[in-house]
């Protein structure tokens, strides 16, 4: 469960007189971690709109495991970047909220039980009583991917979750989301701007230009990665300066403001 198909994906925004996503063929494996790596503007973030329900392409078919998705849907969790939390539940309730909308069959104990194991996952016993004010910006981030999770959604759609936290607390959450997604073995796709960050994380990169796909690379690094580790890896190194050189190649005449504008 949770194989994605985009068949010639297209999307445009009223009013834009040009297309944002362009003939966008794509085929993710149950099970896969896959990065959506691109700068700012380049349509990454409509992509993952459209994979969670919350955009319909113009044109094209969304498929998750064969069956044509029209809009949102239980089987897909979602984490943004900045946090999507309830101000006035804590964090427990959040996740319990969250449970609550996907998995109303079950009893009350038992919800409990599962968002309290999903607090322990994400390093957050102890904190179960916290409003998100209370939190760090890491720690809440920690309350949006244990929700998600614990929803028990077959596939988790990230969008640049990590990009309002320190690098500390950075390097903290791709080694949890690497660590669950080893053991939870769901389907995620991540989209990043951040080109270390999609070699730490990937199976596979999507690399991305204004309204298309241009190329997708697979990171045959061994798992689990550490950034420590691996940094000085030949291969990281090899793989980190093709993403660099395709950055400064393929976004040299790209207008960013422009593009910036339209999304």
């Amino acid at each position: 469960m949770g194989k994605i198909e985009l068949q010639n994906i297209c999307f445009q925004y009223a009013g834009n007189s040009s297309m944002t996503l362009e003939n966008i063929n794509l085929s993710v494996n149950a099970g896969e971690f896959v990065c959506v790596l691109g700068t700012s503007g380049c349509g990454k973030s409509t992509l993952l709109s459209i994979l969670c329900g919350l955009q319909r392409p113009s044109s094209g078919k969304f498929l998750i495991d064969g069956k044509e998705i029209t809009g949102p849907g239980p089987e897909r969790g979602v984490v943004f970047q900045h946090y999507s939390l309830f101000p006035w539940l804590t964090a427990k309730e959040n996740i319990i909220f969250g449970i609550k909308q996907v998995r109303k069959d079950l009893p009350k104990k038992e919800i409990e039980n599962i968002a309290q194991a999903y607090m322990a996952k994400v390093g957050l016993e102890g904190f179960e009583s916290n409003k998100p004010a209370q939190l760090s910006g890491g720690q809440q981030q920690r309350v949006a991917i244990a929700r998600a999770l614990a929803m028990n959604a077959e596939i988790l759609l990230l969008d640049e979750p990590f990009g309002a936290v320190d690098t500390k607390n950075r390097r903290t959450l791709q080694k949890l989301v690497c660590d669950l997604h080893e053991s939870e073995k769901k389907t995620f796709i991540f989209v990043t701007h951040d080109v270390e960050e999609s070699i730490l994380l990937a199976d596979r990169i999507v690399f991305m230009i204004p309204h298309q796909i241009y190329q997708v690379i697979d990171v045959n690094l061994p798992k689990p990665r550490e950034y420590e580790q691996i940094r000085n890896d030949s291969d990281f190194v090899a793989l980190r300066k093709m993403l660099i050189d395709l950055f400064y190649e393929k976004y040299k005449d790209f207008s960013y403001e422009s593009a910036e504008a339209k999304l």
